[in-house]
């Protein structure tokens, strides 16, 4: 496997294969990635709006694994929509699948993440994980993950959670001088990095540098604007 101190930049359009390492990429358009044999993959993922719900395929092969963490922050009247079908196709391959919308003004989002471990999966290995945070009542999130297993000797679950900002912290830090925009933005910034733990065996300076490309796309989104 390629060494933890290297991050790469990828784009998933079409049909991609991805090789061992750590890739991050923006997700615009549909695209069905394959995970061969072996390879051990981990991907950090910011979506944009979309006009269209796109569709995400992936496939598992032998003793392949895949790491996945997706962030979505949405504005004004944003829309994300993405139908994920993650297939373990070999046996023995293992999925982490997480995803961490913040939403502010109007924005929706409306993710479906369905595994499937058909007859040949054996042995597989999978976890779904999806995050919303809400920053205006105006915001709505609709998230279901979905598992369909054939074989038995498979590991498997899932967990969906929204929620607000608690105002009882937003109150205790407000109440230590800060303002409400920067009290929000320290709690969103928990949040965010929150995410980023689900990567396993992430050395230090990698995930500092994961820190700064999600802050800096944060700040580029202007999602405090609203």
């Amino acid at each position: 496997m390629q060494s933890q101190n290297l991050i790469q930049q990828t784009e998933l359009k079409g049909e991609i294969s991805l090789s061992s390492g750590f890739f991050w990429t923006e997700l615009s358009t549909d695209c069905q990635i394959q995970i061969a044999e072996g390879q051990e993959v981990k991907l950090l993922i910011i979506a944009r709006p979309q006009s269209k719900k796109l569709n995400i395929a992936v496939t598992l092969d032998n003793e392949a694994r895949l790491e996945i963490v997706e962030y979505i922050w949405g504005k004004d009247e944003q829309k994300f929509g993405e139908n994920w079908k993650i297939i373990h196709q070999g046996r023995n391959s293992v999925s982490r699948f997480s995803v961490k919308s913040v939403l502010n003004g109007a924005s929706e989002t409306d993710i479906l993440a369905d595994v499937f471990i058909p007859a040949g999966g054996n042995g597989s290995d999978t976890f779904l994980k999806l995050q919303s945070l809400l920053l205006s009542p105006e915001a709505h999130a609709k998230a279901i993950p979905s598992l369909e297993i054939i074989p038995n000797e498979v590991k498997a679950g899932h967990a969906a959670t929204m929620g607000k900002v608690d105002e009882d912290i937003l109150f205790y830090l407000e109440s230590r001088g800060f303002e409400r925009e920067q009290a929000e933005r320290l709690l969103v910034e928990a949040f965010v990095k929150d995410g980023l733990k689900q990567f396993s065996s992430v050395e230090e300076n990698l995930m500092l540098e994961l820190e700064r490309i999600l802050l800096e796309k944060l700040d580029g989104g202007k999602i405090y604007s609203s």
